[in-house]
């Protein structure tokens, strides 16, 4: 994959797009020569702090460790106007708050920072930041992973990692034409009833993961959506909840 700063590595792409289909450029001037300052942005600073010692290999890019308060809330420039001391974002998701979350995007837009998140963040960032440079791919990526999807995001171009296409899928609008099973019921879509069904059989996010060929992260998203959906607050009470509402397969079916 093409990029102004290095060379890329192998890495398997199941989406890549720019916002408006052509390279987006930065308004702030860029040096000649010298790699792309990434900001490393976790919940606690040792994790941040473990990340960027981790990446420091990637020859093509500089990284700083940064607090989401060093992220957000910049120091001003001459101008009086705050402005990002990065080039580019690379977020653990993980334990940062909604709000935290909301205001990473809102400055990567912006600033037209390109915005990769490093692990699965809540439904509504990975819409706002679907059309954005960047993308998301696993906590587990290999450096080569890494390096490749922060090249993508620097040529403006949105990446999504293999194990995540049919996560970002589901999270599309849905269709006016869908009908809800009630008045206002919520729809579960096939994957999640067949989790959900799972669930309701006992079995740990692992155990679900290796019984229907998905990854533990996977499962952990598709719970995580049916409780959602549901307002439920326990996988107990979506179970109830589901089976109150005929959301799930008999249990001969299971």
């Amino acid at each position: 994959m093409p990029s102004r700063h290095l060379p890329t590595h192998s890495l398997t792409l199941t989406r890549a797009i720019s916002s408006d289909g052509q390279t987006i450029s930065h308004d702030r001037p860029e040096s000649i020569g010298i790699p792309p300052l990434v900001g490393l942005v976790s919940a606690y600073r040792y994790q941040s702090l473990r990340l960027s010692a981790r990446l420091s290999a990637m020859s093509g890019f500089r990284m700083v460790a940064m607090s989401p308060q060093d992220a957000i809330m910049p120091k001003r420039a001459v101008t009086g106007v705050a402005v990002p001391a990065v080039d580019m974002l690379l977020v653990e998701p993980g334990d940062l708050g909604t709000t935290t979350l909301e205001d990473l995007v809102q400055l990567a837009r912006t600033h037209a920072l390109p915005l990769t998140w490093l692990g699965e963040p809540p439904i509504a960032q990975r819409l706002a930041t679907a059309t954005l440079p960047g993308g998301m791919i696993p906590p587990q990526s290999t450096l080569e992973q890494v390096e490749s999807a922060l090249a993508a995001a620097a040529a403006g171009l949105h990446v999504v990692h293999p194990d995540f296409v049919h996560v970002t899928d589901q999270t599309e609008p849905d269709s006016d034409e869908t009908p809800p099973l009630l008045d206002d019921a919520p729809t579960l879509s096939p994957r999640e009833q067949e989790v959900l069904a799972q669930v309701a059989s006992g079995l740990p996010n692992k155990a679900i993961a290796r019984k229907l060929g998905i990854t533990d992260h996977t499962v952990k998203f598709h719970v995580s959506s049916v409780l959602s959906k549901l307002e439920a607050a326990s996988r107990s009470e979506a179970v109830a909840i589901a089976t109150r509402r005929g959301l799930l397969p008999d249990t001969d079916d299971r």
